[in-house]
């Protein structure tokens, strides 16, 4: 990939220095794919009003560096947003002002719609810095996941400025190539830092720094993988590497999966973390595996209300199936994993799993092997095998494990009523319609997961007699707020992969119809979308229907290896 900046010219500077809006100068950068691959134009301005938008390019980019908001005379920004996009073919990005349901105040969504105005990705800024007077901006944590989206084989990320030390890293983590800044303020200091923040975790930025007449600003800034930063005043090129390998996706699933654009992969370091994932020796007792709790002939789950870890322990939680989690912004049902890479070390070391608390040590008894030496020596080159190692051949390996071709994908794919039963078609009409699963179980184009990734109390799990929830969930790491509150689960392949809920408590996709059509559970601080829905027997079965075609064909042997029948339906 390269990136470029193009200079504008010297009466392009005057005029915008004239209005006031030096700090926010139109300038242009490209970045381009492998040879063959499309190549994507991105140019920063104020607004829409006085965008001057990239005039070549097979995808062109305009991000915004002024937010907008809602006026009662165009309308809501994002709908103007997507009717700009719409119309001028641009992808555009850009930061919106706009209420911040279930809170006070308003919030800073980071916005990015496609060339047909399909609105991708809304971030909301945690930490809003745009000076407005007399408004209260929802200060909030990241409980809401960052998402990245792909376009014509790029997956682009946006945050906020003042999110993008904790957003670049993150989003870098979700595999996007090119991150978009926006939405406040950046001086050159602040630019030099986010260049040395996208140097490590290898990412692209584009910075729109959005500055009153009195502040002194790096108003447009491109930044390589190596840290290197091109501004409109330098008109260099720099070249941007990128791995050339992804995991392979299916039908109906993104056409990337995504993966931390800091470290390199390869189908060898998946392989090296297909073999750990067998490896009983990962565990403090050398009695459980990853595949003990997760296994590849139960969708990797493992069919049990709750596991059983090494000393016969049992775990509290469900185990959640490793089916497409390469997807997944965040780990664990209580959302506190950022990263695959960050999420292997809480099984490996849980108490009630694989107690293998001197994570060290784990790495020092795999290196007593020699076949493991060497596999490690040929990928990582010599030296001692180091824990971070086993991550990331483990996290490489988790990355392979994706499930499409479903009937529903098929019929959306196809446009074939026959690719689904007329029972699960009025199933998929509740979903959206009177049922309201689809509130929480979203679905669209670009995270077609059947999942919003937040925690959300649905009142399971009330002690009565203690007067307290039995397992805190999302609530013992973000408060009362998120108390009892567990990720909506992803409802691909959920026929294969029960018992559910984070308890494992529901045996069955009926007991779990029955369950939500009563409204949930009794306890305290239920989401207030819950409420008693009054299904007929039909409606009950046609829901079924539904989640059962929700089941993909792809399969994977004993061994976890993804059969090759299946590799061939999906393509």
């Amino acid at each position: 990939m390269h990136i470029g900046v193009r200079r504008m010219s010297a009466t392009g500077r005057a005029l915008f220095a004239g209005l006031g809006l030096l700090a926010a100068v139109h300038s242009e950068a490209v970045a381009e794919h492998e040879a063959g691959k499309p190549v994507l134009w991105a140019s920063v301005s104020p607004t829409i009003e006085t965008a001057l938008p990239p005039a070549r390019g097979d995808l062109r980019l305009l991000l915004l560096s002024a937010p907008l908001t809602e006026d009662q005379a165009s309308g809501p920004a994002t709908e103007r947003l997507a009717e700009f996009a719409g119309k001028t073919g641009l992808i555009v990005g850009a930061p919106v002002i706009e209420p911040m349901a279930g809170h006070d105040g308003i919030c800073l969504s980071l916005t990015l719609v496609a060339p047909n105005g399909t609105v991708l990705i809304r971030n909301h800024a945690a930490t809003p810095v745009v000076p407005i007077t007399g408004v209260a901006f929802a200060h909030r944590e990241f409980s809401a996941p960052l998402t990245t989206a792909v376009i014509g084989g790029f997956r682009l990320g946006i945050a906020a400025i003042g999110d993008a030390d904790v957003a670049i890293p993150r989003l870098s983590d979700l595999g996007a190539d090119l991150v978009l800044l926006t939405g406040g303020p950046v001086n050159r200091t602040q630019a030099a830092r986010f260049a040395a923040t996208a140097q490590v975790n290898r990412v692209s930025l584009l910075i729109a720094g959005h500055c009153t007449g009195t502040f002194s600003c790096a108003a447009f800034t491109a930044v390589d993988t190596n840290g290197k930063v091109d501004r409109a005043s330098t008109g260099r090129h720099v070249f941007i590497r990128r791995s050339r390998w992804t995991p392979r996706s299916a039908r109906g699933l993104p056409e990337s999966v995504p993966r931390p654009m800091r470290l390199s992969g390869s189908p060898q370091l998946a392989e090296l973390g297909r073999v750990l994932f067998f490896d009983k020796r990962l565990s403090r007792t050398r009695s459980v595996s990853c595949a003990s709790c997760h296994d590849p002939m139960l969708g990797f789950a493992d069919g049990r209300p709750q596991s059983s870890g090494v000393l016969g322990r049992s775990t509290s939680r469900n185990a959640i199936s490793l089916l497409n989690v390469a997807f997944r912004p965040t780990l664990r049902w209580d959302n506190y994993a950022s990263s695959l890479e960050n999420f292997i070390k809480y099984p490996l070391s849980g108490h009630d799993e694989m107690a293998s608390h001197d994570l060290d040590g784990v790495a020092a008894r795999i290196g007593r092997s020699r076949r493991y030496r060497a596999q490690f020596a040929s990928i990582f080159g010599p030296g001692n095998i180091r824990f971070d190692q086993i991550e990331r051949a483990l996290a490489a390996y988790m990355r392979t494990l994706v499930s499409g071709n479903s009937p529903f994908d098929r019929a959306m794919a196809e446009d074939r009523r026959d690719a689904m039963t007329d029972a699960a078609w009025r199933g998929l009409a509740l979903f959206r319609g009177r049922a309201g699963c689809a509130s929480c179980h979203t679905y669209s184009e670009q995270s077609p997961f059947f999942t919003d990734f937040q925690a959300h109390n649905t009142g399971l799990g009330w002690d009565v007699a203690a007067s307290q929830y039995r397992d805190a969930g999302a609530g013992a790491i973000g408060g009362h707020a998120l108390m009892a509150g567990f990720r909506t689960p992803t409802l691909r392949d959920v026929a294969r992969t029960g018992p559910y809920m984070h308890d494992g408590s529901i045996a069955t996709l009926r007991g779990v119809v029955d369950y939500f059509d009563r409204g949930g559970g009794d306890g305290p601080g239920r989401d207030p979308r819950l409420h008693a829905l009054h299904l007929s027997e039909r409606d009950k079965q046609d829901l079924e229907a539904f989640l059962i075609a929700l089941t993909g064909t792809t399969r994977f042997d004993r061994a976890g290896r993804r059969t090759e029948r299946h590799l061939a339906e999906n393509r």
